[in-house]
């Protein structure tokens, strides 16, 4: 059940609220504007993470500090994550190389954050165990707050997930081949051309349906749905069938997705 009480962002474009679960405490969102960005959605959630009083499934303290099991699991990357962590848009170069490992299951292609000898993320420091990139962290590290969330706010980070890794590989894509795989399966879509989350809109990256249960031209009133546990990666077990990202983001993570285009 959602409260009525929202934590508004800086620009009260995306709302974000406590969501229950059983005994848990997550959170659920509104979109208040078809203008809010996935900028929005991040600063709506930081500000929610900072706010609310969450049930944090795996440090009960509810401090990440200290707490590392989701930098050891699959990382999927956008366009603009990759622009961010690297500063150019070369999928041939030096920095593509030592940042990201490329999977291949025709016509499948997903691309994720390398990861070291010991399994963990190429970017976390042990001596620290922290992040060496904070500021700029992926997206699907941003948007990991490990609590339940309510259906529609797992929907909309796989969505943006999706979209934004799909346009990474459209890029690889462009230059260099792989057996299987067809370019034209990845066509230019709301991350195409895109530098920063504030210029790519949400609605843009979601279906007209999931739209409608996430757009709220006014404050929240209405009651939550049922919910999932929070994970890391917005992903489902199954066979990549021309896509490179996951498709139903309740289920636990796998490299690709079997949802058609």
């Amino acid at each position: 059940m959602v409260e009525k009480t929202a934590l508004s962002s800086a620009t009260d474009r995306v709302l974000i609220m406590p969501f229950r679960k059983g005994g848990a405490t997550g959170y659920d969102l509104a979109v208040t504007s078809p203008e809010a960005t996935v900028e929005d959605y991040l600063t709506a959630l930081d500000t929610g993470a900072r706010r609310l009083v969450l049930t944090r499934s795996r440090n009960p303290g509810g401090r990440c500090q200290g707490c590392a099991g989701c930098c050891a699991e699959r990382v999927p990357l956008t366009a603009i994550d990759f622009r961010q962590l690297t500063g150019c848009r070369d999928m041939t170069g030096e920095a593509f190389r030592l940042l990201t490992d490329v999977h291949v299951a025709a016509p499948g292609v997903d691309i994720v954050l390398k990861r070291d000898e010991s399994g963990r993320c190429a970017l976390f420091d042990p001596a620290r165990g922290l992040c060496r990139v904070y500021h700029a962290r992926p997206f699907v590290c941003r948007t990991f707050i490990c609590c339940p969330t309510s259906r529609r706010a797992a929907e909309l980070r796989a969505a943006v997930t999706n979209a934004g890794e799909d346009e990474l590989v459209r890029l690889l894509l462009r230059e260099r081949s792989f057996p299987g795989v067809d370019p034209a399966d990845w066509r230019p879509n709301a991350f195409t051309g895109r530098w920063h989350y504030r210029e790519v809109r949400l609605r843009d990256c979601v279906t007209p349906s999931l739209w409608r249960r996430l757009y709220r031209p006014g404050r929240e009133k209405g009651r939550g749905e049922r919910g999932a546990a929070g994970h890391q990666s917005p992903a489902n077990p199954a066979p990549a069938r021309k896509h490179s990202a996951r498709a139903a983001p309740l289920a636990k993570a796998s490299p690709f997705s079997s949802r058609p285009r």
